[in-house]
């Protein structure tokens, strides 16, 4: 794989980038005048995307155009968003009376209506509702740790139960509780590593606690994990952190897993099963072949997914085309052919199947999905409860609480009943009148365990994955650990299973339609992993998204997104709108983000580059200096990694505080308690606002009284003493740093020592310490 970039001044334009990534390139190009700047990008399909920028003046401007699809945002002066705008919507954002606080107090959707915010006085975020509808309130601790998440219910919508947590010294979460006999208990290393996280529930085989515990090894790597059922799951890593193979206590499961130089896995052995997977220069999964499955891949220059040929049948072949904007459009396989058609609002619009005909998608004036219209189910009208939730789809019901999870489902043949842990992952599952089916996820939101009483035999699976994504299910009797079945998993680049080995043969193969709706159900006839590698609700027609669920027969989510949108992504402003509507590409690992693994490495990188490069001078994102003070080394580094910091982010949010899942209309809340923190410390020397940001003193003790503050401060210095950990090595020496900070409300000082891991990243305590402030 091959990166360059070559970037020259212009004689009639300010700057110019070609940005070659393997065979692809695009060309950005950079016109300006009187603070405005213009870019234009040309992509290897010869589409152009626009920037523009109003640099001076106020409001200030930003729009990006690829196509028929516009985004303009308008700025104050302090950078933030007023408006935000497509196709005729806007998202309007109103903020404190000063402008010094971005205290966000309310916002306008065309979806939602109305939502208020309140803050504390240190500014974290206090209360947060939509008008007519329930409201959320958080309450935190001195570290600005959230301590308590109350709902309360309006308009049909019932109370979530109040969510609680406690935080050790290092504001790890030991606790989480949504009362005695739900909660999740937390146990780290002296390195903040997880070891064990415990959830007490009162489970239909009798028991009242289940367990994931972890090992690492020196370098954080997990080595191995135990299951629930107490599966012991080793993954033979080496001193990279790559799994050389996967083995229980009794079992060899996976032997010889080789990687290519991206970390990348290329083959590896099973009992009577292989795999093996070819990349292209550009790491694109090229080829994938296994005992049961025989695939081969290509892309277009915008990394679209063009065709899918099954070596072993051809009627299984695919084929797809997208328009300008990298929408998918047509779409042939096994299942038929398909058309699809959007507006400027990424909503799809029309639906043409050989198979089912003609399917049309009517909106309201909220942006709203009304009804679709097709000649195989006639029309299907969709309601929505005051959080922007589907309630109902057709003869399908559902409700939700105020937490926005999914509590019940029923129609004419089915009742299905869902409890939540504290993190938000369903637990137990109830259908029809039968005994709960328990799961049971990690804190990142993978599906670890899964026990099915209703089953007479096997009603017990530990999922096993490997680099992320699903290998092995191991199945057996409840109690049974000596016999084990071992069915291994092929999954396509989005991770959706598409085949199962067991002992040499092939149980069953799954083709999808595009937009995740599996052609044929496979032999299982109950809940599994399917699209995506998330589970699907058979009954329901739905897949688990975690923080939401999505209808692939409509194509679209039946919850509001929280993730705010942006100018910069064109996609975002639509709230419902599944992976860009490029299901071939993206996926949606939380329910939250579209993300694509190659483009977040690959398609990141001119803009990336570009920034970087040209030592931040070249950005039309209003980032408020962000990019110039990257400058060059660092804006290199941004356009090859920064791709997957979105994901990185909702993992380690997940893991910190089940982070993303917990509420989907809280999920923004961290980031905004921080710039309103930091509001507030800009305000420390000496002036106190009220809760609109007004003047009410000039006395600095008095703000010192009233707010819990803290002042910070890190340095370094020479020691002798080894930190835990093991970094006792020469190589640290004179690296110590000690980090402090006073507490103005209780004049308190702590002390962190600690040392950053120059090779492998990372910081270590080894000495915490609270005193009275001398």
């Amino acid at each position: 794989m091959r990166f360059m970039t070559k970037l020259f001044l212009t004689t009639l334009g300010l700057f110019e980038a070609l940005n070659s990534f393997a065979s692809y390139t695009w060309t950005a190009q950079y016109t300006g005048s009187n603070g405005n700047v213009v870019k234009k990008v040309t992509s290897p399909n010869a589409t152009t995307t626009y920037s523009y920028r109003q640099g001076f003046g106020e409001p200030i401007l930003l729009n990006k155009t690829r196509q028929s699809i516009s985004n303009t945002g308008f700025y104050d002066n302090e950078g933030r968003l007023l408006s935000l705008s497509q196709a005729g919507e806007s998202r309007n954002y109103n903020y404190t009376e000063y402008a010094h606080l971005s205290w966000l107090i309310s916002q306008s959707d065309p979806e939602l209506g109305t939502t208020n915010y309140s803050y504390y006085s240190n500014g974290q975020r206090k209360t947060e509702q939509i008008v007519g509808s329930t409201s959320t309130t958080f309450r935190y601790d001195a570290n600005g740790n959230t301590t308590q998440v109350d709902y309360t219910s309006a308009n049909g919508i019932p109370a979530s139960p109040t969510i609680t947590y406690e935080y050790d010294a290092n504001n790890n979460v030991i606790s989480k509780s949504l009362g005695g006999d739900n909660q999740i208990n937390n146990t780290y290393d002296a390195l903040n590593h997880l070891l064990k996280s415990s959830l007490k529930y009162s489970y239909p085989d009798g028991t009242t606690q289940k367990d994931i515990s972890y090992k690492y090894d020196g370098y954080g790597h997990i080595g191995y994990i135990i299951y629930p059922d107490r599966l012991i799951i080793n993954y033979n890593i080496n001193g990279f952190g790559r799994s050389k193979s996967i083995t229980s206590s009794l079992d060899s499961i996976i032997t010889d897993i080789t990687y290519n130089s991206a970390n990348n896995i290329t083959s590896y052995a099973g009992a009577n099963f292989s795999l093996s997977i070819a990349y292209d220069n550009m790491n694109r999964v090229t080829d994938i072949k296994t005992t049961s499955i025989k695939s081969s891949y290509t892309y277009d220059g915008e990394n679209n997914v063009i065709s899918i040929i099954d070596g072993l049948s051809s009627s299984n072949n695919e084929s797809f085309s997208y328009d300008n904007n990298n929408r998918l459009v047509q779409a042939s396989g096994p299942w038929g052919q398909a058309s699809y058609s959007y507006d400027n609002l990424n909503n799809i619009t029309s639906l043409i199947t050989t198979n089912d005909g003609a399917h049309s998608y009517v909106y309201d004036g909220k942006n709203l999905l009304n009804f679709v219209t097709s000649n195989k189910s006639g029309v299907q009208n969709l309601d929505y409860d005051t959080n922007g939730n589907v309630i109902k789809k057709g003869q399908d019901t559902y409700v939700y609480d105020a937490a926005n999870h999914l509590i019940s489902f029923k129609n004419k043949d089915h009742k299905i009943d869902f409890v939540y842990d504290p993190n938000g992952h369903v637990i137990s599952t109830t259908e029809d009148g039968k005994k709960p089916v328990i799961t049971y996820y990690d804190e990142s939101g993978k599906l670890l365990y899964k026990l099915d009483p209703n089953k007479a035999t096997e009603q017990v699976t530990d999922y096993i994955y490997l680099n992320g994504k699903l290998a092995v299910e191991a199945r057996h009797d409840n109690g049974d650990l000596k016999n084990v079945s071992y069915h291994y998993i092929t999954t396509n680049p989005l991770g959706s299973p598409v085949a199962s080995t067991l002992n040499g043969v092939t149980e069953w193969r799954q083709v999808y339609r595009p937009y995740g709706l599996e052609k044929s159900q496979i032999t299982q006839d109950d809940d599994h992993i399917g699209f995506t590698g998330k589970e699907t609700v058979k009954n329901m027609n739905l897949v688990n998204m975690n923080a939401r669920y999505y209808a692939p027969d409509f194509g679209r989510f039946m919850a509001y997104d929280p993730a705010e949108p942006t100018v910069g992504d064109l996609f975002s402003f639509n709230r419902y709108a599944y992976a860009n509507n490029n299901p071939l590409l993206y996926t949606d690992p939380t329910g939250l983000f579209s993300f694509s693994d190659f483009l977040n490495g690959a398609n990141n990188f001119a803009s990336g580059i570009i920034n970087g490069m040209s030592a931040g001078f070249v950005n039309t994102e209003h980032t408020q200096g962000f990019a110039h003070d990257a400058g060059w080394a660092f804006g290199t580094a941004l356009g090859l990694t920064y791709g997957a910091t979105e994901l990185r982010a909702a993992r380690y949010a997940a893991s910190k505080a089940g982070g993303l899942l917990e509420s989907s209309t809280t999920t923004a809340m961290k980031e905004r308690n921080l710039a309103g923190q930091a509001d507030v410390a800009k305000a420390v020397k000496g002036i106190e606002y009220d809760s609109k940001g007004k003047v009410i003193s000039r006395e600095p003790k008095s703000l010192r009284d009233k707010l819990t503050m803290e002042e910070a401060k890190t340095e370094k210095y020479s020691s002798d003493e080894t930190p835990k950990g093991g970094l006792n090595d020469p190589k640290y020496k004179g690296m110590y740093k000690r980090r402090y900070s006073r507490n103005f409300s209780n004049g308190t000082r702590t002390d962190i020592h600690y040392v950053e891991d120059p090779i492998n990243g990372g910081r270590y305590d080894f000495k915490f310490k609270n005193h009275a402030e001398d």
